[in-house]
């Protein structure tokens, strides 16, 4: 069988850098173990299958190379993008089906594209000393003033660390090995650790992402993760705005702006959204 797969950098910065999502319009019904063979041979974070369901409406699921995911924020940029490109559909907003739920994605004229993610569900407080032999650096240079590491999810489970300064978050020596064990034991999918302390004047905060659990020793751009860390920020009276745009990417070499808008409005979030900009890459012919 050949498959065709597209790769797409999600969330670039002004035309550099971004994170790779593969897609794959997968209208002949390919098997979970496919599926995953794909994802296996891409060996790249992520790669989203595009079908439709039932009611017409697009489906997609989300591979990493070991395993299937929930939700992928830069995936269903990468695939919408790709449908938009293709010309299988024009702007507009489209209801889509996922495993964490139903969600809303918005081509945007100029090929922008922005998905709404799940409601936050705020999950239980982490304590430092739990995960402090994990990153390797002292405990001054966790920011608690604060927030205080947290499990957060608007599609999938990640556990949120604040850190004080970019150096100390660029100073980090992740284990692997102990990080696989605290994800697995919390059922968490990674880490996202952010500081206020970014590359430019108007972003938000700086942030990496781990995720070895899933065969993600690191990645560039999390769009998950970026909308519950906007949600998580908007519950903080000084901190709270409508709009976030969060770095990530850098340590990396693959520099990711991602942008992200949180309504509230009671004190209470109604809805959160990701949005970037998204680059074609390359065309690749897969013989399973």
């Amino acid at each position: 069988m050949n498959i065709i797969v597209y790769t797409y950098s999600v969330f670039h910065n002004n035309g550099i850098g971004g994170n790779i999502a593969g897609v794959v319009k997968s209208d002949e019904n390919l098997t979970d173990n496919q599926m995953l063979k794909i994802s296996k041979k891409m060996n790249i974070s992520e790669v989203v299958f595009i079908s439709k369901n039932q009611q017409k409406r697009y489906k997609l699921r989300y591979f990493t190379p070991t395993m299937e995911i929930e939700y992928c924020g830069h995936a269903t940029l990468a695939a919408y993008f790709h449908l938009f490109k293709e010309n299988y559909i024009s702007k507009g907003t489209y209801l889509t089906e996922t495993m964490s739920g139903d969600i809303e994605v918005k081509v945007e004229n100029d090929g922008r594209i922005v998905s709404y993610q799940q409601k936050p569900i705020f999950g239980q407080t982490i304590t430092i000393d739990s995960i402090q032999d994990i990153f390797s650096i002292p405990l001054e240079s966790y920011d608690i003033s604060k927030f205080e590491p947290k499990i957060i999810s608007t599609g999938v489970k990640d556990i949120f660390v604040p850190i004080c300064s970019r150096a100390d978050i660029m100073n980090i020596k992740p284990n692997y090995e102990l990080m696989t064990e605290y994800n697995k034991k919390s059922n968490t999918v990674g880490f996202h650790l952010f500081t206020f302390d970014t590359f430019e004047k108007n972003s938000t905060a700086f942030c990496r992402n781990f995720a070895p659990l899933y065969g993600i020793d690191e990645e560039s751009a999390t769009g998950s993760s970026s909308g519950a860390l906007g949600c998580y920020l908007a519950q903080n009276s000084s901190i709270s705005k409508s709009s976030y745009i969060f770095e990530q990417g850098d340590y990396m070499k693959m520099s990711s702006r991602i942008s992200v808008d949180v309504s509230i409005s009671n004190n209470e979030i109604n809805s959160v959204s990701v949005g970037g900009y998204i680059r074609y890459n390359k065309r690749y012919n897969l013989i399973l």
